[in-house]
């Protein structure tokens, strides 16, 4: 669950760097995105068992 949040935030940082945004919005979408992920695959998982 922490890598996928881990890898949206660092993959939201480049994006936002590469775009050369002031603030880090990017950033925040795909920590989000990996945090919706992670959740989706923990409760996707529990409800199979």
């Amino acid at each position: 669950m922490a890598l996928t949040i881990g890898l949206g935030v660092w993959g939201g940082r480049k994006l936002d760097v590469y775009c050369q945004n002031e603030k880090p919005i990017l950033t925040l979408v795909f920590s989000i995105l990996g945090l919706a992920v992670s959740l989706y695959v923990v409760i996707r998982s529990v409800s199979k068992k």
